[in-house]
């Protein structure tokens, strides 16, 4: 019984992602009918945002968790290229537009030249937690911004291209962890 209800869902799972009547298929990566860039097919436009995490709760940090990693789903239509800026708000209000302090898993990582990117329909970043801002103990947010860059390298809009996280650290980071 448990081999055909796994069979069951197994064929299910395969006329969804490829029924020609799906909006967006429910894995792979977001495209656009109207793309002319990297991230195109000849299917519709998902209905999600330009920029989503993959887990919308509220992260929660101890005094030892000194890095934090976060990434989700973009989508970029027609433009050719982007980054993702990233700024910290801490509790008492101070802000800090990161040029340091991360890694970004999807993009480049040279450290000359370090900027995070929509590629391929996903977005990934590591983030020192203990420095930037988030060190304190308290309630911080981070804000990525999602920014095109056309084919001359110039900046361009993305509706949808800012999501806010909370961070909320129980304890002040341990110093032997910094």
């Amino acid at each position: 019984m448990k081999f055909q209800i796994y069979l069951i869902l197994i064929i299910s799972s395969f006329i969804i992602s490829c029924s020609s009547s799906n909006t967006g298929s429910p894995f792979g990566d977001f495209k656009s009918t109207t793309c002319t860039g990297d991230n195109c097919s000849n299917s519709t436009p998902a209905a999600e945002p330009s920029i989503e995490r993959d887990d919308n709760s509220d992260v929660i940090l101890g005094k030892y968790d000194n890095a934090l990693e976060v990434g989700g789903k973009c989508r970029l239509k027609d433009i050719p290229d982007s980054e993702i800026s990233i700024t910290v708000i801490a509790e008492g209000g101070a802000t800090r537009t990161l040029v340091d302090g991360f890694v970004p898993i999807i993009g480049n990582t040279a450290v000359s030249n370090r900027v995070a990117k929509c590629e391929k329909g996903r977005w990934a970043i590591a983030i020192s937690a203990c420095n930037n801002l988030m060190g304190a103990a308290g309630a911080h947010q981070i804000e990525f911004t999602l920014k095109g860059k056309d084919k001359n390298n110039s900046t361009v809009a993305i509706s949808d291209g800012k999501i806010t996280m909370n961070l909320i650290r129980s304890e002040a980071c341990d110093a032997s962890v910094q």
